[in-house]
């Protein structure tokens, strides 16, 4: 039997380190494809800080979520209502999802488990969270 060849070393050690800067590449690719066909990017005007994000009252995680057409399943999205909105998170690994927080006067009821945000991003969540972001827009109702 013969000695691998250098030149197949020397594919395997491109493979090996170059590995990570193609699946990082990839996933920063899908990541942005979901941030824009949810809509979630459309909200980028109500970015906030991350440190700003973590305001406010924790409502329940939601084990699965839809925004717009995107499925968020999980708990990666993690919800917070402030006197100033609702802030919507999604964890740091999905990057093109900065946290924002819509503020109560642009989210509308369109149905159960389901509201619109800033009149064209739909979001749907379990019965349960629905109920709690609506308890917390009436405790806020009176500072908009």
């Amino acid at each position: 039997m013969e000695p691998a060849s250098e030149g197949s070393g020397w594919l395997i050690a491109w493979i090996v380190l170059g590995f990570p800067f193609v699946f990082v590449g990839i996933w920063s690719f899908v990541c942005a494809i979901i941030a824009v066909g949810s809509g979630y990017r459309s909200l980028a005007k109500f970015r906030v800080e991350r440190e700003a994000a973590d305001q406010g009252e924790a409502l329940p995680t939601p084990l699965y979520a839809r925004i717009g057409l995107a499925r968020y399943r999980g708990g990666v999205l993690t919800l917070r209502s402030s006197r100033d909105g609702l802030t919507l998170r999604v964890l740091r690994i999905f990057p093109f999802h900065p946290p924002i927080r819509v503020p109560w006067e642009r989210i509308r009821e369109v149905a159960s488990g389901s509201m619109l945000l800033d009149d064209r991003v739909r979001l749907r969540v379990p019965q349960e969270t629905f109920d709690a972001i609506r308890e917390a827009r009436e405790r806020h109702a009176s500072w908009y």
